[in-house]
């Protein structure tokens, strides 16, 4: 079966197929597991740069896949609203497309851009999220240098979900031990969250994935959240 140029199969928990619109990213994460696997420089990486994308083509290919999709992912390998994204709008751009296809789509950012595209997100399409892994600003530079502050993501997370979008966040990586405080704080605006461990790095101080495992759950049960945790996390549960 001959592959599609722009879309491809995911074999992540919550997303069966993905789209990328940008190569390397701005925000700059040290924790970024697809720099890693594309074995590019840190500098390089952030020089993001557009795909050469022919959105009739990706038309086109989701028009051809869309009978298998359950909902379409942006983006895993590079923030969709990250700082390019001003100018290009190639997100923008293919929700529009996924909306006229009436294709399912899930989005994942840490950048309050998001709020942007308010006009064109179909509420009855769109799962709308914000990665959000600390409440401690300092954690926060030095592992996400040049992201949206935490604030700035909270916001926005909470004026989707109160415009009547379905929301939800990724805590992924956890990077310190506020992120039971995380999940208190957007547990009101959320109908999803997904958690995960760092990996490939060493958080700034020891992390217990044992308790960390335990406390989540039994915050999400209280709190009656619907929740996710990743399986390099859930390994812990024993």
């Amino acid at each position: 079966m001959k592959k599609h140029r722009y879309i491809y199969r995911s074999k992540v928990e919550y997303a069966d197929w993905a789209f990328t619109p940008y190569l390397g990213c701005g925000h700059g994460c040290r924790y970024c597991y697809c720099r890693r696997m594309f074995k590019v420089e840190y500098k390089k990486w952030l020089q993001a740069k557009p795909r050469k994308i022919d959105f009739q083509l990706l038309k086109s290919e989701l028009i051809k896949a869309k009978p298998e999709i359950t909902r379409l992912y942006i983006s895993f390998s590079c923030d969709p609203y990250q700082p390019i994204e001003n100018h290009y709008k190639y997100t923008r751009k293919t929700v529009q497309i996924l909306n006229e296809l009436n294709i399912p789509y899930c989005i994942l950012t840490k950048s309050d851009l998001i709020l942007r595209d308010m006009d064109v997100f179909d509420s009855k399409l769109a799962l709308l999220g914000l990665t959000i892994t600390t409440l401690d600003e300092e954690t926060k530079r030095y592992w996400e240098p040049f992201s949206p502050s935490m604030d700035r993501r909270l916001n926005a997370l909470k004026q989707l979900h109160e415009s009547g979008f379905k929301t939800w966040v990724s805590i992924e990586p956890i990077l310190d031990y506020t992120y039971l405080d995380v999940i208190r704080a957007v547990a009101d605006h959320v109908d999803l969250i997904v958690i995960g461990k760092l990996n490939y790095y060493k958080p700034l101080k020891p992390i217990n994935w044992k308790i960390v495992y335990k406390q989540v759950v039994k915050l999400c049960n209280e709190l009656g959240v619907n929740y996710i945790i990743k399986k390099e996390l859930r390994i812990y549960s024993e």
